[in-house]
């Protein structure tokens, strides 16, 4: 499967991997750990296909030629501005830096879509989108900063976070730490240190089985 999504893809990661491209019309994408790519241009569109991962996209002001990112059937479309797009294989996650977007089914129901501003989030699900959500851009961009920031954010989802990009698996095998909230900076460059960092500052214990399993 991941052979298949490589040979499908234009441009990709490996885990822990970050990458700039400069596309043909100088749109600019930045790939995060474990991300593909599908770049399709043609003379009325931009298109790209978010195969697997996160990325963010600077896009180059076209009005005549749309610049659309399709994940899992979900279409973010914009004409200049800075935005993120996030595949979280049950959700598409869409956070607009600057500018807006609109972002729609795959269909392009406008009459389903919903228009985000500077600051807005939304997810994208099966059922539809959620509400939009503003937040805090600088935290949610951190990774291309090579950090990842969390504020109060559950074990739960900082480790499926951190698990990004770590070359392995990671278990919380106590379920009643998957809800302890979790405050801090921490650096990508060593992410395997960022878990000995939380088991020294927290009422956790980690184990290490192999170099793979924690």
């Amino acid at each position: 499967d991941a052979v298949l999504m490589r040979l499908k893809s234009d441009y990709s990661t490996g885990i822990g991997e970050q990458r700039v491209v400069t596309l043909p019309d100088r749109s600019v994408v930045t790939l995060n750990t474990d991300t593909s790519i599908a770049v399709r241009y043609e003379p009325d569109r931009r298109q790209v296909e978010l195969l697997q991962g996160e990325a963010s996209f600077v896009v180059q002001s076209d009005p005549e030629r749309p610049f659309t990112v399709a994940s899992r059937g979900v279409a973010t479309t914009a004409v200049g501005t800075q935005f993120l797009v996030k595949d979280r294989t049950t959700d598409v996650q869409v956070t607009v830096l600057s500018g807006s977007v609109l972002v729609a089914d795959g269909e392009g129901r406008l009459d389903q879509s919903v228009r985000l501003a500077a600051g807005d989030q939304v997810a994208v699900g099966p059922q539809g989108a959620g509400a939009v959500a503003r937040v805090d851009t600088a935290a949610v961009a951190a990774w291309m900063q090579g950090r990842l920031v969390f504020v109060r954010t559950p074990l739960a989802d900082v480790v499926h976070d951190l698990a990004r990009y770590h070359r392995g698996y990671i278990v919380i095998w106590n379920p009643a730490l998957q809800s302890l909230p979790i405050t801090g900076i921490y650096n990508l460059s060593d992410p395997s240190h960022v878990f000995t960092t939380l088991a020294d500052t927290l009422p956790i214990r980690m184990v290490r089985l192999t170099d793979h399993l924690i």
